[in-house]
């Protein structure tokens, strides 16, 4: 919204280090980055996540990406996986991308209390590569545990077991500490994902983890890093969105609380050494020199 007008366009025409957020950004400006691109040298960075799925719909999208490539500095992927995949798919632009694990700030994602065994199931998100529709089942088949489902993504759910939360990040819907409150709180935090490329439940993924309260997630061929996660050491895996699967792993890891424990401990240590914020700041420093 109010992106593109003649000041912001001037700035960016005059810019010899372009920063992007997110690919959308980039690819909005594109006609402009196209243009100056005849005249004048400038490097453009893109934080990416997606941008395999993009390319992989049709053969417009693909020629969009590849000239989005072509434009580019640098392509900072956040999943490993996309990184990948995107070397493997356009190997001739390779030089351009680079892989930056996302992190988050582990030092607010601190757990303040001592862990509480209970059947306290968490859900929060609301990216379209949630699979809800599994989530409302699972819950439906697994009355004994209580479901809190912070989305907007659902506004009924027909089971006496799930409590739904309206919540969105960007909106400031709920505060940090609120969230923060919610995996406190909860035993586990479920992350089902649909199966795609595209990066899904990092955040909560990794602040989950921050906090003591170990995650269950899609083993996707989109999960962004499988050389640092591994299953029943530091995350729980289930290999697609099985109803059976997710009930008996969910009940295998209330029953066997020692190795639940370990897994809370080793989550939290993963997240303090390797995707902290003082990491990924580095990195993205030492790329802008």
């Amino acid at each position: 919204e109010n992106f593109i007008n003649a000041k912001k366009i001037k700035k960016i025409i005059k810019s010899y280090k372009i920063i992007s957020t997110n690919q959308n950004l980039s690819f909005s400006i594109l006609p402009i980055l196209y243009f100056r691109n005849l005249f004048s040298y400038f490097e453009l960075y893109t934080f990416a996540m997606g941008l395999v799925e993009l390319s992989n719909k049709n053969l417009i999208n693909k020629a969009l990406v590849k000239t989005f490539y072509k434009l580019s500095h640098k392509v900072i992927f956040i999943s490993k996986s996309e990184y990948d995949e995107a070397c493997k798919n356009f190997s001739y632009f390779k030089n351009k991308f680079i892989y930056v694990p996302f992190c988050i700030d582990h030092k607010y994602w601190k757990l303040e209390n001592s862990k509480i065994k209970n059947k306290e199931l968490l859900f929060i998100g609301n990216d379209s590569n949630r699979d809800f529709d599994f989530l409302v089942k699972l819950a439906k088949q697994m009355l004994d545990f209580n479901f809190t489902i912070v989305t907007e993504r659902l506004q009924y759910a027909d089971s006496p077991n799930i409590k739904l939360i309206n919540g969105n990040w960007n909106k400031k819907i709920l505060e940090d500490d609120e969230i923060k409150k919610f995996y406190n709180e909860s035993f586990l935090t479920l992350v089902p994902i649909k199966n795609s490329f595209q990066p899904s439940g990092q955040s909560v993924t990794l602040q989950s983890l921050s906090m003591k309260t170990p995650v269950l997630i899609t083993k996707t061929k989109g999960f962004w890093d499988v050389e640092n996660f591994t299953n029943n050491e530091n995350i729980f895996f289930c290999s697609e969105n099985n109803a059976d699967e997710w009930a008996n792993k969910v009940r295998d890891i209330y029953k066997n609380y020692d190795d639940y424990l370990k897994v809370s401990e080793n989550g939290q240590k993963l997240i303090e050494q390797k995707f902290n914020l003082d990491y990924m700041y580095k990195n993205i420093l030492d790329l802008l020199r």
